[in-house]
């Protein structure tokens, strides 16, 4: 799972794109 690796990173190093991290995450995982 990169794409959750780098959303992950992205969530730490840019802490204002918490929103786009905490959707995405949701996109990638299942439910």
């Amino acid at each position: 799972m990169c794409s959750w690796v780098y959303m992950w990173l992205g969530c730490l190093v840019w802490p204002q794109w918490e929103r786009n991290c905490l959707a995405l995450q949701r996109l990638d995982m299942p439910g």
